[in-house]
């Protein structure tokens, strides 16, 4: 007898049969699928992608903000864009960006301090470069300005970084990938960003307006 589950697709009797009696949803990031039910008909089967507007943690969504692109807080692999950062030391592990996205880690200074922006990633970031620029925010508004940027930290290490000397103020450090003479920029992996500010202290060297 035909028995939904089995495994064999009973003509006039069953749409389908996949072994079980359970729905699948379909595989994450397809828009559009068909699934076997728990009664062996063909269903529209329930879907999860990027940017359908549902947060799909399991999957690696960071955020999803209903759309697609990036520059607005969620790029267009669901990874989120902007960052605060709130006291003197940060650390953001994991970090990625979709192609042609940026990361943004914002930061205040209540007073002059020495601050040390930079990325980590194995193998010194081969096969994963990284581009930091750092920008002042203008109180007034864009646009803002680029202070320093910086590509590589010494040769043969493509890992980003920045020390600097800065007066207080907003600020915001941007982080994306980098490959020479490429039309745009790609999808960035898995990289670490490290943040440290340091208040000036008589007797280190430096003289602070």
């Amino acid at each position: 007898w035909a028995t939904c589950g089995d495994g064999i697709t009973w003509r006039n009797v069953e749409a389908c049969d996949d072994g079980n009696v359970v729905t699948e949803t379909c595989e994450y990031g397809e828009r559009i699928c068909e699934v076997c039910n728990a009664r062996c008909d063909l269903i529209q089967g329930v879907t999860s992608y990027c940017g359908d507007g549902n947060l799909d943690a399991d999957n690696g969504e960071q955020c999803d903000d209903g759309n697609d692109g990036n520059g607005d807080g969620c790029d267009a692999s669901c990874g989120q864009e902007r960052f605060d950062i709130n006291g003197n030391a940060a650390a953001f592990r994991n970090q990625r960006t979709a192609a042609r996205a940026t990361d943004e880690y914002r930061f205040t200074l209540n007073g002059p301090m020495t601050v040390t922006i930079r990325t980590d990633a194995p193998n010194n970031c081969a096969g994963n470069d990284t581009y930091i620029i750092l920008w002042r925010i203008e109180p007034d508004g864009p646009p803002h300005t680029a202070i320093e940027a910086n590509d590589d930290i010494e040769a043969g290490n493509l890992c980003a970084g920045i020390i600097r000397d800065l007066p207080a103020g907003t600020y915001t450090a941007m982080v994306r990938s980098t490959v020479k003479n490429a039309p745009v920029w790609p999808a960035l992996g898995d990289y670490d960003f490290f943040f440290d500010a340091q208040a000036p202290v008589c007797g280190d060297g430096k003289i602070f307006d």
